[in-house]
């Protein structure tokens, strides 16, 4: 991992500075600074509208809780975005794919779709309220 105070005094976005980020954010040529990383944006979906997109072939639906909870349960389709997945997709994903991104509540999803986005990926969502709310909206 690059040295954190390295990284504090260098030109990259904000997210990248983060502790939670700076694994993705190493100086081994993952990394390059664009426009588009500057002002990353990413969309919100509610909980409610999550299953509408769960029949999309194309869509990558990455469960970004620890892995312990991934495994006890997640949604159906579901990745568990640990590091070497993350690091593999922004390397050589497809910038244009949906990316639906879950958490426990809403918040964590909310940092990884901003980092996929500020790596140029353009059709990111996190989802309001995580899996905890997905899951009373299922529960009905």
């Amino acid at each position: 991992m690059a040295d954190a105070n390295y990284l504090k005094n260098q030109d990259f976005p904000e997210h990248c500075k983060q502790p939670e980020w700076q694994h993705y954010c190493q100086l081994n040529g993952l990394y390059r600074i664009q426009e588009s990383a500057m002002h990353p944006t990413f969309k919100t979906m509610p909980a409610s509208e999550l299953t509408d997109h769960l029949t999309d072939p194309n869509l990558l639906l990455l469960d970004c809780r620890k892995a312990k909870d991934y495994q006890a349960g997640h949604i159906d389709g579901a990745m568990n975005s640990h590091d070497r997945l993350v690091e593999s997709l922004i390397r050589k994903g497809d910038k244009s794919r949906k990316i639906i991104i879950y958490c426990y509540h809403g918040h964590s999803s909310e940092h990884l779709a901003e980092l996929f986005s500020g790596f140029g990926f353009s059709n990111v969502y996190s989802v309001e309220g995580g899996y905890e709310a997905w899951s009373r909206c299922t529960a009905v």
